[in-house]
């Protein structure tokens, strides 16, 4: 169970990156693609979230001790705003 609790860390720092990296380029140039994909990675990043909970509940039973307190919280940034339909 240790090992599947690592596997979500690890899951959950790389997804981080990612939603880091993304956020990086949404300041520079809020687009809704970028946009999008930051509520991608923010659902998975809840799923993760949830499951690193419930496996560290789990843990915690086997190893007769309280659960630790799991504080993971990522803010989206504010939709694109301003946008204009450009036609060719």
């Amino acid at each position: 169970m240790e090992c599947q609790l690592l596997q979500r860390y690890a899951t959950d720092v790389e997804l981080t990156n990612d939603y880091v990296k993304i956020r990086e380029q949404y300041s520079g140039t809020p687009t809704p693609q970028l946009n999008n994909r930051i509520v991608q990675l923010k659902a998975q990043l809840d799923l993760v979230k949830d499951d690193f909970s419930t496996l560290e509940g789990n843990l915690s039973r086997l190893e007769n001790r309280q659960p630790r307190q799991i504080a993971i919280n990522f803010v989206p940034p504010e939709p694109p705003t301003g946008l204009q339909a450009v036609v060719h």
